[in-house]
């Protein structure tokens, strides 16, 4: 991950800055499971900023509330998560966002697994239970 650097070339800087991450490395369960599932995850992304890096758009993704100082610090107006929040309160914040992804993610997976499998003819069997709903015929 990149840090702030100082420059005079003003389109240089904001490169730079998008580079950097809200998030940084203060979130170490999350990321690492994020990113080990970036292939699931990131086309899920797709209405969260594309120039944010992935962390940033994973933590808004898992807490919008997030949102405005992820905004605020892209735009060169806020700090840093670590420097918004406690280090005790991160580690809390961390393990949150972990359990939410993992269930998100074990979510999707299983639903990527369930349309890879070969689909059997639905048995009347099968839908012991629910109501069947058949349509009239026309006279």
């Amino acid at each position: 991950m990149s840090h702030h650097t100082e420059t005079d070339d003003p389109k240089l800087s904001q490169t730079i800055l998008l580079e950097d991450e809200f998030v940084e490395t203060c979130l170490p369960l999350t990321m690492e499971l994020a990113d080990n599932n970036r292939e699931i995850i990131e086309p899920r992304l797709p209405f969260i900023n594309c120039k944010w890096p992935f962390h940033d758009k994973v933590l808004v993704w898992l807490f919008k509330t997030f949102r405005e100082d992820v905004v605020k610090y892209h735009a060169q107006r806020g700090p840093m998560m670590v420097n918004i929040i406690n280090r005790d309160a991160l580690e809390h914040v961390d393990e949150a966002a972990f359990a939410r992804l993992r269930v998100r993610i074990r979510a999707f997976k299983g639903a990527i697994s369930r349309t890879k499998k070969t689909r059997k003819p639905l048995s009347l069997d099968s839908l012991k239970g629910f109501t069947v709903l058949r349509r009239r015929s026309k006279p």
